[in-house]
C-alpha cells in the first residue's frame, strides 16, 4: 500500500521562509532547521517546496559569515598549520558549526589570502630587488665604484 506524503504545514513554510531571510535558503541547513524543530522532510521534499512556494535555493551550505571567517583568520595567524579539526573545535567553542569538508575549502582560501603580500609588501619587495639589480649593473659597468665619482 503506498502512502502518500504528508502535506507541507504553515509552521514548516514559516521555518523554510525564515531560512530565506538571508536571501537563499540552504538545502541542507533548511533540512537540518526543520528536524530540530521535529518534522521529518527529505532534502528532495524541501527542494521541491522551497521551489513551490517561490523561494531561491541553494544544495550548498549556508554562506560563511563574517564572525566565522573571522575565527578561522585568527586561528590560522596564530597556528598556520592547523588542522581542520582545530578549526573545527574554534569555530564550535563560539557556537558555530561546519562540515570538515566546507572548513577545508576555506581553509584553502585562507592560507592563500594570508600568505599572498599584499600590495605595500610586494612594492617593497621589488624596490629591493631593483635596488639589488642596480647595484649589480654599476658594480660590473664601473668596478669597485671608481666611475660614479670620476
Amino acid at each position: 500500500m503506498r502512502t502518500f506524503p504528508a502535506l507541507w504545514t504553515p509552521a514548516e513554510d514559516a521555518i523554510l521562509e525564515a531560512q530565506a531571510a538571508a536571501g537563499v535558503v540552504a538545502i541542507a541547513a533548511a533540512t537540518a532547521a526543520l528536524f530540530n524543530a521535529g518534522f521529518q522532510r527529505s532534502v528532495g521534499s524541501v527542494r521541491q517546496r522551497v521551489a513551490a512556494i517561490g523561494l531561491s535555493a541553494t544544495s550548498q551550505g549556508s554562506p560563511w559569515i563574517e564572525p566565522e571567517i573571522a575565527i578561522l583568520r585568527l586561528t590560522l595567524r596564530a597556528e598556520p598549520a592547523a588542522t581542520i579539526a582545530d578549526l573545527r573545535s574554534a569555530l564550535a567553542a563560539n557556537g558555530y558549526r561546519r562540515s570538515p569538508n566546507s572548513i577545508k575549502t576555506y581553509r584553502e582560501r585562507l592560507r592563500a589570502e594570508l600568505t599572498t603580500p599584499s600590495a605595500a609588501q610586494a612594492a617593497r619587495e621589488r624596490i629591493a630587488r631593483d635596488a639589488k639589480l642596480f647595484a649589480s649593473v654599476i658594480t660590473r659597468v664601473c668596478p669597485l665604484g671608481q666611475g660614479a665619482a670620476a
